[in-house]
């Protein structure tokens, strides 16, 4: 019997450590001084007082725990009513309705948000936090409706029926009998998230439960006069908790722009002190942005997206209040055609006269019009030497068998979709879909090869030794040349994607002259140097090199050899193609 104990023990020991090992290490690396996770550089705080000095990710955790609460407190209540009707009450079409409540348990969660957002557009209610704070408690409800039923059939009728007998009212019955499925302070929270605790029969005035039932130990009288007003009172405060909390959901106007803009004096006057930046996820330097609004008397607001296809579907979802935002080259094209740019008055922005040579008259804006190229760069291959010495000079090295299981691919549909074409020595922006399908019968084979899609984090798997082979923007493998020197980049000889990411003006944008002003300070030679600096992506302002650190000036991931432009190539917006790449890309991933 001792040596079972001492078994059991060591498995329940084993499998703790399986599932909470992971994240005390995740722990013990967020105090790493490294930017990378792959490496230990010392113990540091500075991720920590970065985080609390970061407003946008404290704004955005207050965001998170009042959806929380609110929606938990929604669902508690209507999950509860809902599973004490289906429960007590037999009604026609009962089961009907039940399996529309319950439908959000089987329905996928990205079908799920799509009716959900579809409906609210239908609807016209603007999206926001109130919004996402209905969303939440739609998830919740079913959740918390399967548990207060499970626990009510628990519960023997009969005690309710003694309750009423001995002079309760059916709202005392379900207080003071039922288990614990009211929406009291500690419920609220146990029923919308996970089931807990035991039931806890209480029978208040009766006394407290015993085996076999409760034991009546005072008089009718005493009951009524002891739970008469404390139904009452709870309900007051539950409706005083929702009120509140319904006023604090309203956006304030330091928050993310809003859907519907106001209008009036007073819009009128937060437009002109308040600049809506809308970024890519790790362009955003608070020591600029804080200098820029000191400078102006203004207050930058950021939000931030990771991909192109974010920003797009964002602004497509009825999104406005930005003023200025950061679409890649093609993108651009895109959103023109779209109508969601305003026109720049370049006399406005007169460091658009340093911007590269190479970088002007590009073929998605030639003159300017609505871009500004602002950071720009090269697709490639970064590889550790240590693994292969020999530069690898083809595209063809990240379909080496040799290499299973250590290569990388972005994350990215026309950035991944180039490779193969390249490699097949076509271009990036192949519209024919037989040469498409070709493309994606190589991306297909190359599957098995590839340990993972990532946009991300490729860089610290270089870092860490997980990959060899990392197809990606040579900004981030020289973040991880700094890391690792052993990591190379290289532009394979059939050619790479040279890209830039531009400054834009929003048509929606409610003060457009303060915009200019902000893209006019980003491009200035002292901001651009430092951003290079911060970033490893080379600027646009041609001044600002010789400002740029020597090694990042030397080091081809970040600044390109000349020689290298001759086989470099813009993607452009391909037109209808794009579904043949949406198919195909779709297929892909399905593999």
């Amino acid at each position: 019997m001792r040596g079972r104990r001492v078994w059991l023990l060591s498995v329940s020991l084993a499998d703790l450590l399986f599932l909470y090992l992971p994240i005390g290490v995740l722990i013990l690396f967020s105090f790493n001084a490294s930017r990378l996770s792959a490496t230990w550089q010392g113990f540091t705080f500075q991720w920590y007082r970065a985080l609390a000095a970061d407003e946008a990710l404290m704004t955005s955790l207050q965001n998170s725990l009042l959806v929380a609460s609110v929606s938990t407190m929604i669902a508690t209540v209507l999950g509860v009513s809902a599973a004490v009707s289906l429960e007590r009450f037999q009604f026609r079409r009962q089961q009907v309705v039940e399996g529309a409540l319950l439908l959000p348990l089987v329905m996928p969660e990205v079908m799920m948000g799509v009716a959900l957002m579809l409906f609210f557009v239908t609807i016209k209610l603007p999206l926001s936090l109130v919004t996402v704070t209905l969303g939440h408690a739609a998830f919740n409800l079913p959740v918390v409706m399967v548990m207060v039923r499970a626990r009510l059939r628990k519960l023997d009728p009969g005690l309710e029926e003694a309750a009423r007998d001995l002079g309760a009212t059916p709202w005392q019955a379900f207080q003071r009998v039922t288990p614990r499925a009211r929406p009291d302070h500690r419920g609220l929270w146990d029923q919308a998230s996970a089931d807990r605790r035991t039931p806890a029969f209480r029978c208040g005035g009766w006394g407290e439960p015993q085996p076999g039932g409760c034991k009546p130990t005072s008089s009718e009288p005493s009951l009524r006069r002891s739970g008469s007003r404390r139904p009452a009172r709870r309900v007051f405060c539950l409706i005083l908790c929702f009120t509140l909390a319904f006023l604090a959901c309203q956006p304030t106007p330091e928050d993310v722009p809003k859907n519907t803009p106001k209008t009036g004096a007073d819009a009128t006057s937060r437009a002109a002190t308040t600049l809506h930046y809308f970024t890519w996820t790790d362009y955003v330097s608070d020591d600029l942005l804080n200098a820029f609004g000191k400078a102006n008397g203004v207050k930058v607001v950021v939000d931030t997206f990771s991909s192109n296809e974010e920003l797009l579907a964002k602004l497509q979802s009825g999104a406005t209040g930005y003023d200025v935002t950061v679409p890649s080259d093609f993108m651009v094209s895109i959103m023109v055609k779209q109508g969601l740019l305003a026109e720049l008055d370049l006399a406005k922005i007169p460091n658009v006269g340093l911007v590269e040579e190479r970088l002007q008259h590009l073929p998605f804006d030639p003159e300017n019009r609505y871009s500004i190229p602002y950071l720009w760069g090269t697709v490639g291959i970064g590889y550790d030497s240590n693994v292969i010495p020999a530069e690898p000079e083809s595209w063809a090295v990240l379909w080496d068998p040799r290499y299973k299981g250590r290569i990388s691919m972005l994350n990215d549909q026309r950035e991944l979709f180039g490779a193969a074409l390249r490699a097949m020595g076509q271009s990036a922006n192949a519209k024919d879909p037989k040469i498409i399908e070709q493309a994606k019968a190589k991306l297909v084979s190359q599957k098995p090869l590839v340990k993972t899609y990532s946009s991300d984090n490729y860089d610290q798997l270089l870092v860490s030794g997980e990959v060899a082979l990392a197809h990606g923007w040579g900004g981030a493998v020289a973040r991880a040349m700094v890391e690792r020197p052993s990591i190379k980049y290289v532009v394979p000889k059939e050619g790479a994607t040279i890209w830039s990411d531009c400054l834009v003006v929003l048509k929606t944008s409610r003060n457009r002259e303060l915009a200019m002003r902000f893209i006019n300070f980003l491009l200035d030679r002292d901001v651009a140097a430092r951003t290079t600096n911060r970033l490893l992506f080379a600027s646009s302002n041609r001044e600002a090199k010789p400002l740029v650190l020597a090694q990042l000036r030397q080091n081809p991931a970040v600044y390109p050899p000349d020689s290298t432009f001759d086989r470099l190539e813009w993607i452009t917006d391909v037109g209808e193609a794009i579904k043949l790449y949406d198919r195909a890309w779709t297929e892909l991933k399905l593999r």
